[in-house]
């Protein structure tokens, strides 16, 4: 099932199957295609929906909606060490690839954060170059600038700094 959301930055697409939220585009995906709506995935939309309002209200920090990933295992790893920085931080993509993989694997760590198919739930947008600059986000980096100071200013971080 499908559903779209408002958010301070831009329309939202979600979709649930099976009773977890399995994608979250800015951009309507050609891969996002409705399938018939269960009482689950209806239920799943509508716990998304209330805890990004609560995220965007400055009251969530953490989301605890089921997710289920798809993707290879390596991505899949990627995405689980992405789940991990805490709110109001950043990483870099060095830094991801030494704690999520091997510093060889760079490239691949930002290919595999590139490919996220779960914004905001997955916090890819706390990924930033080495250099402390913002590089790459599906969303576009405008949004990732804006997600990074709503964190900052909610968690009275420093905007951009490292954990």
């Amino acid at each position: 099932m499908i559903r779209s959301v408002d958010t301070p930055i831009g329309k939202l697409w979600l979709k649930a199957e099976r009773g977890k939220l399995i994608a979250a585009a800015f951009e309507w995906l050609e891969e996002i295609t409705e399938k018939k709506a269960e009482e689950a995935d209806k239920a799943v939309l509508q716990f998304a929906i209330n805890e990004l309002g609560e995220y965007f209200a400055g009251k969530r920090t953490r989301f605890s909606i089921n997710l289920e990933f798809s993707g290879t295992p390596f991505r899949e790893q990627i995405w689980k060490g992405v789940e991990q920085i805490s709110y109001g931080k950043t990483i870099s993509y060095m830094q991801l690839a030494r704690t999520a993989a091997t510093e060889k694997a760079i490239r691949a760590v930002g290919t595999a954060n590139g490919a996220n198919p779960l914004l905001i739930f997955v916090p890819c947008h706390r990924v930033i170059g080495s250099n402390g600059e913002l590089t790459g986000y599906a969303g576009g980096l405008e949004r990732k600038a804006w997600l990074l100071k709503h964190e900052a200013f909610y968690s009275g971080g420093v905007l951009f700094g490292n954990e």
